[in-house]
């Protein structure tokens, strides 16, 4: 849950998209963004919203990839990027996804981009 829930503030479509940066930041660290051993730790955690992004580059997650998990986990929903925002984010341009020093094919190489 984002942080304005737990504030207890109006919320809207963006809760998914929090929880989408979530979700994007446990599968590249394989652990939570946020840790509390109970319920009221965990709150406060999910409140202060500062996720250890560090770990993520040592884990050699881009710095495209760490700024588009930022944007999706922005304490405040009126700077968390929207769904289109995220989904045209420079990250998934084909620019920064070209495939180099790899053998395949044209097709192959058509078919990754």
């Amino acid at each position: 849950m984002p942080p304005e829930v737990f504030n207890k503030l109006e919320y809207d479509y963006k809760f998914d998209v929090f929880s989408i940066g979530v979700i994007l930041y446990t599968m590249l660290r394989c652990d939570f963004p946020f840790n509390g051993d109970n319920f009221d730790t965990l709150s406060f955690q999910i409140r202060k919203c500062e996720p250890n992004y560090h770990i993520l580059k040592e884990a050699g997650v881009s710095d495209e990839v760490i700024n588009l998990i930022k944007g999706l986990l922005n304490k405040d929903p009126e700077k968390r990027l929207t769904l289109d925002e995220a989904l045209k984010h420079e990250c998934f341009t084909k620019e920064n996804n070209e495939i180099k020093n790899i053998n395949l094919s044209k097709d192959e190489r058509e078919y990754a981009l």
